[in-house]
């Protein structure tokens, strides 16, 4: 446990998951990989929401502690384990630097919407003249771009819009803008040893 809480405290800010799993694990010998991902996932999840509640470190042990009696985990909670339960539940959410991550996603995540996923749907319309049975007089190219966003705490939702040629250029000159100015911020921050979660 000691081993563990060390090792989760010298992972830096601005680890990946992935960075950190690998760092603990080399620094945390004799446990299960699998294991490992599990607990580092479980914590992740208990640091999110703590972050997301804004919920002082006592208070939120205590209510996990009710959770876990509410789920039905009574013998692992009984009187002897229990203070050794809160103790290294404390000091597994002590750890700064996962306060500072959590909090950063929860930031990240404070919109009305998000978005999840995108495609574009490129589509030939033909364009027929009065006579219907004639071959058709050309046709129209456009392009659909659809948008797959999460609102709220429900599921996806989708949005459609039309794009012509003209409105292509226009997006890829919005996006390519905006990959400029996140560099530029980047290279700031990277001067001022700030980091970008």
């Amino acid at each position: 446990m000691d081993t563990l809480v060390l090792a989760l405290k010298d992972a830096p800010v601005s680890a990946s998951n992935k960075e950190r799993a690998l760092q603990v694990a080399a620094k945390v010998g004799g446990v299960d990989p699998d294991d490992l991902d599990l607990i580092l996932r479980t914590l992740d999840s208990l640091y999110y929401v703590r972050a997301h509640l804004e919920a002082p470190l006592e208070k939120f042990v205590a209510d996990v502690l009710v959770a876990l009696r509410a789920a039905g985990t009574t013998g692992f909670l009984a009187t002897e384990n229990e203070q050794l339960l809160r103790s290294r539940l404390t000091a597994l959410l002590s750890i700064a630097s996962l306060a500072v991550s959590a909090k950063a996603q929860v930031l990240q995540r404070d919109y009305s919407y998000l978005f999840h996923d995108a495609k574009i749907i490129t589509d030939l319309r033909p364009v027929f003249g009065q006579n219907t049975t004639d071959p058709p007089h050309g046709m129209i190219l456009d392009h659909t771009l659809k948008l797959v966003y999460h609102e709220g705490l429900g599921g996806h939702k989708e949005l459609y819009l039309a794009l012509d040629s003209s409105d292509l250029i226009e997006l890829k000159k919005v996006i390519e803008r905006a990959e400029e100015k996140e560099q530029v911020l980047r290279t700031l921050l990277a001067s001022k040893d700030l980091r970008v979660f």
